[in-house]
């Protein structure tokens, strides 16, 4: 294999890399207290604390529903517009759809749920 063509074949998988990298962000719900039931977009995910990643482009939203028995619903809105993601603008100087994950979640989103008032 001649070097021009494995310079190629790096450089395609680098970008590949950069591009896979961009499209994800991640965070961690939480809820105070932790096992509060959560609902995602209508969805039972599971209980808190939840690792969320997702790649859904900047600008995004997912509604967030945490229910416990004892505790006041607790009704968000999670916007993928909280930092900015360095690989995926990195990505979009080469390629301009990146551009479309260049912002994502904070690294974690602690919510206080109230008792019901009896």
């Amino acid at each position: 294999m001649r070097k021009k063509d494995l310079a190629k074949i790096m450089a395609i998988v680098l970008s590949a890399t950069l591009l896979l990298s961009g499209c994800a962000s991640t965070t961690l719900i939480s809820s105070n207290p932790n096992g509060a039931t959560l609902y995602l977009d209508g969805m039972n995910v599971g209980t808190t604390p939840y690792k969320l990643t997702d790649t859904k482009i900047t600008g995004a939203e997912t509604s967030i529903l945490m229910v416990m028995d004892g505790y006041q619903d607790f009704n968000g809105l999670l916007k993928k517009n909280e930092k900015a993601n360095v690989g995926a603008i990195v990505a979009g100087c080469f390629f301009l759809f990146p551009f479309f994950w260049a912002t994502g979640y904070d690294a974690m989103h602690t919510y206080d749920l109230r008792p019901v008032n009896k």
